[in-house]
């Protein structure tokens, strides 16, 4: 029996982001991570991602980001460290806001659920909400991946009106949605998911 497909939003990114032809590779991989036992030791930005929520949740001053890229063990160190030098970065951003806890769900995109998980929520003076994905590899994406990842996210939630907000952390840069035909990024939203379903049944 063949395993329903129900990637993450970081994995559909990086499907999403691949040119045409390496999607074939990423979706293998994506499929290997789907059945295989979840390791930590393998997931390169776990101690990361975790570090990131708990500093918007605890001190806010970037200081358990920090600590856990001193930490890092060497093959992690200059990867760890250039995304605790960005994380200062970013969070002056957040300096009047407060943390609000997210709670995780799954978007389903023309019959593909992907699981939706975002590291928190900041509220600022006004009661503006920001949700909050944090992504951390140093591959670039492109804006028609960014604009369809804050689309997922918005799909996922659609009766709240918090912004995405997608942190590109390598490159201190936060992404929210831009004005514009919502109609083409869900067109193209739709054409990756059937793409995805298509290559996954194959």
């Amino acid at each position: 029996m063949m395993l329903e497909p129900r990637p993450n939003l970081g994995s559909f990114i990086r499907f999403a982001n691949a040119t045409e032809r390496a999607r074939g590779t990423a979706l293998r991989l994506i499929r290997t991570q789907s059945v295989a036992e979840y390791s930590p030791v393998t997931d390169y930005w776990k101690r990361m991602r975790d570090a990131t929520k708990k500093d918007r949740r605890t001190t806010r001053d970037g200081s358990t980001v920090f600590a856990t890229a001193a930490n890092a063990t060497q093959s992690k160190q200059a990867g760890f460290s250039l995304v605790a030098r960005r994380w200062a970065e970013i969070i002056p951003r957040w300096e009047f806001s407060l943390y609000e806890a997210p709670v995780a769900t799954v978007a389903n995109i023309n019959g593909l659920e992907v699981a939706v998980n975002p590291r928190f929520i900041e509220v600022d003076a006004n009661g503006v909400r920001e949700r909050a994905f944090v992504y951390f590899n140093a591959t670039v994406l492109s804006a028609a991946t960014i604009a369809v990842a804050l689309r997922v996210i918005e799909i996922a939630y659609p009766d709240d009106h918090a912004i995405p907000t997608l942190i590109d952390v390598q490159r201190s840069k936060l992404h929210t949605p831009r004005s514009g035909s919502r109609m083409r990024i869900d067109d193209q939203l739709n054409l990756l998911s059937e793409e995805f379903l298509t290559r996954w049944a194959a």
